[in-house]
């Protein structure tokens, strides 16, 4: 067969970010291949035919494709941001698989693309910095459960998260929904950008804490970023800098901890290390007395203490044992929080 395929990434929109090796295919083909307006936005030359369609159409759009290529043409089929990423790349795929044994011989590559995801962490600073999972708000092609049980478990991993297609004509309330699944989720006030027609002439990045954040702030031009319970923004003349730190404290490891609760950890009398948290009452130092306590948060605070204990016996009452108490009520507990020391 003389015929090619690739499957080409345009990037978020800046023709800027389009990369050359993109550009050098696009100038070989014959034919371009895809959703109206990212046609549109390939340049033209005389020797190229556009194929554009709906958006809804994806799988006719690659049958198309690979029909052509296989009669000699040299096909791009374009998606914008990267073709991997909630694009185009998976549906040509998905053809060839069900489809005419013959497509398999084709010649056919991946071109990868910026997509909107890394564009707008970018833009903002570097939210996405450590571990960060994306999704598809989009519930045409998977149901609403499917969505709500892993918005529940990205955050429950303490995943930055990047969301796409968060709203639509056709899905005006989706995203009101998934807003208000990650707020009882989080229930803190972790940083949400908002980066519409990110890297164009009228980009807007808005960053607002999650307590903040209302369904109106997305449309489909929108890609929304959620920080994790570690993100931070530092502030300064203009617009914030928000990132996520590289490493993970070991306040971040315990599973409740990390949970959203704010905390501060203090050395108290005779060596030992107390932990205040904000929660309001007593059901805060339950919560954390019934907590598993992983050894990585343990190793932490004796190295912490060592040095102090060093001249004390490790089994005496003073020394770092691995033993957690939790003080509730009167019973030692801070008014207004709670504590929680290693003995």
């Amino acid at each position: 067969m003389s015929g090619w395929l690739v499957i080409a990434g345009l990037g978020p929109g800046d023709d800027a970010l389009i990369t050359p090796e993109v550009s050098a295919v696009l100038a070989e083909a014959t034919d371009v291949v895809g959703y109206i307006p990212y046609v549109d936005q390939v340049a033209h030359h005389p020797n190229l035919t556009r194929h554009s369609s709906d958006n809804r159409v994806e799988l006719d759009r690659a049958r198309h494709a690979l029909f052509m290529a296989t009669a000699g043409h040299r096909v791009v089929v374009v998606s914008s941001g990267d073709p991997g990423v909630f694009a185009m790349a998976a549906a040509v795929f998905e053809a060839i698989e069900t489809g005419d044994s013959s497509w398999r011989d084709l010649n056919i590559r991946v071109l990868p693309g910026v997509t909107a995801m890394l564009a707008a962490s970018a833009a903002c600073g570097a939210p996405l910095g450590h571990d960060f999972c994306a999704i598809n708000l989009s519930d045409n092609l998977k149901p609403w459960r499917v969505i709500e049980k892993r918005l529940r478990l990205a955050v429950g991993a303490d995943f930055a998260m990047a969301f796409y297609n968060p709203s639509s004509k056709s899905r005006p309330d989706g995203f009101g929904r998934a807003l208000q699944t990650l707020k009882d989720a989080c229930n803190d006030a972790r940083p949400m950008i908002f980066a519409r027609n990110v890297s164009r002439p009228d980009q807007m990045i808005n960053v607002v804490p999650l307590t903040d954040a209302t369904p109106e702030m997305a449309d489909m031009r929108t890609v929304v970023l959620l920080g994790s319970s570690q993100t931070r923004l530092i502030q300064r003349s203009g617009a914030p800098l928000v990132y996520t730190p590289r490493s993970v404290s070991a306040w971040a490891i315990h599973p409740r901890i990390s949970s959203g609760v704010p905390a501060s950890v203090r050395v108290g009398t005779q060596g030992r290390a107390i932990m205040t948290t904000g929660r309001p009452n007593t059901r805060a130092a339950s919560i954390l007395a019934r907590a598993p306590v992983p050894p990585e948060f343990l190793d932490t605070i004796k190295s912490m203490l060592w040095s102090r204990n060093s001249a004390r016996s490790a089994s005496g009452v003073n020394g770092p044992r691995e033993m957690i108490t939790s003080w509730l009520g009167n019973g030692g507990g801070v008014r207004g929080g709670s504590t929680r020391r290693i003995t």
